[in-house]
């Protein structure tokens, strides 16, 4: 008798967990429950200071680490979250409103293009690179 297939097609849908396949990933470092006007990331503790500077706080608000697994104690945490990421460092859930991050994003993508713009305009006029083509004829330049 299979019983645990009948069990399974007899489980309502909002009562199911959402199915990992079995060689598929779990992601340990996801939070869930943070709101969405806030941008949240893990701050390794060497770098919390320079991420308080930029405008982050720490999440003391509740919220859930990590994917289900077996040998966790996973669940709804409150207060300064942190975790042991390995090699004596801890990492802290931090946050920022999402409209700083942006801002952040968007002066670091116009920093990125300019300096692609300054490598991209040297490459092409390097020697043995395509670029300028001044031909002359009878002494003038056409």
């Amino acid at each position: 008798m299979r019983t645990t297939n009948q069990t399974v097609e007899n489980k309502v849908d909002s009562e199911r967990p959402k199915r990992v396949p079995i060689n598929g990933q779990r992601d340990k470092l996801v939070v869930k429950g943070i709101p969405e006007h806030l941008h949240a990331c893990w701050v390794n503790d060497y770098n919390v200071e320079i991420y308080k500077d930029a405008g982050y706080g720490f999440w003391n608000g509740s919220a859930v680490v990590g994917d289900n697994h077996v040998d966790s104690n996973s669940g709804l945490t409150s207060g300064v979250i942190s975790k042991n990421v390995g090699n004596g460092v801890t990492a802290y859930v931090m946050v920022l409103p999402k409209e700083f991050y942006d801002q952040d994003q968007k002066e670091l993508s116009e920093e990125i293009a300019a300096k692609e713009a300054v490598l991209f305009r040297s490459q092409k006029q390097a020697e043995g690179r395509y670029g300028n083509l001044e031909v002359q004829h009878g002494g003038k330049v056409a």
